[in-house]
């Protein structure tokens, strides 16, 4: 028996029959109107299985045109090179599909662009800011505040995936709580015997406040030290961690724990591989980095390191359903946003005993 193929050009008055229920309340649930008609939850749930079932596709063309609204948000993506591709590479990728994944459950489109979001100098408006293209923007990643600053201008809401942003700009941004993952790692090696435990860390607002937070973890314990350095605004830029690196090298007092972005760590790790260190033996190291790069490993060997896991695409879900409540639209099917996400302190190789020297 020939199965009967589902119709392509679903309408809403298909589904009001095919359920039973008013052409009101189905077009209310599927435009995410709710609040304006009350509709229990097991109609909700049979209104979109319906919507499934017959392939419903939203006409957003035409309700575009009805109420002066796109149905669209875009992700932004710095283009300035970087070095560590790999993790700025998986960071976005997921990211972009955490944006997607909640803009569709909502029937809203996703559209990407990339521009330097990095320097001020050669920062170019993305058109889709600027002809209506979309009702709203998530920048993805670091972003100098001069160029935050300018995209707030055109009047677009804007959230962003990120710490740096100076607070005078007034944006949203959502992060992962860096905070409480640091006093994670630090109580961690403490206990482990470490009395100096190094954080290498971008610059830019966000982030100096966080450090600023893990030097005064050092006072909460006995005779430990939480020295700070700072690297460039980059935060996967890593040309300077060598020369840091080499110094160390040749400091007998130099730190016997280190807590630095995954590119960092690897910088630091080839140094001190060349210099006969080897961790655990003679220091250990914490990388922050992507979630999904957990089982690939980096430095030398392409180690697999204890890791403080960034969770870029529940952070990208959470800033996607903080511009879309902008918008006045909420997501049943992803929790409600929150400004701080909880990162994983995962254990490796890479931390043991304090060495004895």
């Amino acid at each position: 028996m020939k199965t009967q193929t589902p119709p392509t050009n679903t309408t809403l008055k298909d589904i009001a029959a095919y359920t039973g229920v008013s052409i009101t309340a189905v077009s209310h649930v599927l435009n995410n109107r709710l609040g304006r008609v009350r509709v229990s939850d097991d109609t909700k749930k049979r209104i979109k299985q319906a919507a499934r079932e017959l392939n419903y596709v939203p006409q957003l063309k035409a309700r575009s045109m009805a109420t002066n609204k796109s149905y669209a948000v875009a992700a932004l993506y710095s283009t300035t090179p970087v070095v560590g591709d790999i993790g700025n590479a998986a960071y976005f990728i997921h990211a972009l599909c955490g944006v997607e994944e909640v803009c569709k459950s909502v029937n809203y489109h996703c559209m990407f662009a990339t521009c330097d979001l990095q320097s001020p100098e050669n920062f170019v408006k993305p058109r889709l800011m600027q002809d209506g293209s979309v009702d709203g923007v998530i920048l993805v990643g670091y972003t100098s505040t001069e160029v935050a600053r300018e995209l707030a201008s055109l009047g677009l809401p804007c959230v962003h995936m990120g710490s740096n942003l100076d607070p005078s700009i007034n944006m949203p941004h959502i992060d992962p709580d860096m905070d409480a993952a640091f006093e994670q790692a630090v109580a961690r090696l403490y206990a482990l015997g470490h009395r100096k435990i190094e954080l290498y860390f971008p610059l830019g607002p966000g982030p100096e406040a966080i450090a600023g937070r893990f030097a005064q973890l050092g006072s909460r314990y006995p005779d430990l030290q939480t020295p700070v350095v700072f690297g460039p605004k980059r935060s996967s830029h890593v040309s300077d961690i060598y020369e840091h690196a080499r110094a160390l090298v040749a400091d007998p007092d130099r730190p016997t724990a280190f807590i630095c972005h995954s590119p960092h760590a690897t910088g630091l790790m080839e140094v001190f591989n060349e210099a006969g260190l080897q961790s655990p033996r003679d220091y250990s190291i914490i990388a922050n980095g992507s979630a999904e790069l957990t089982e690939s490993g980096i430095g030398p060997g392409r180690i697999k390191t204890a890791m403080i896991q960034l969770p870029s695409r529940l952070t990208a879900q959470y800033a996607t359903a903080c511009l879309l409540e902008k918008l006045d639209v909420r997501s049943e099917e992803y929790p409600t946003w929150e400004a701080k996400v909880p990162c994983n302190l995962v254990e490796g190789p890479t931390i043991g005993p304090a060495p004895s020297r």
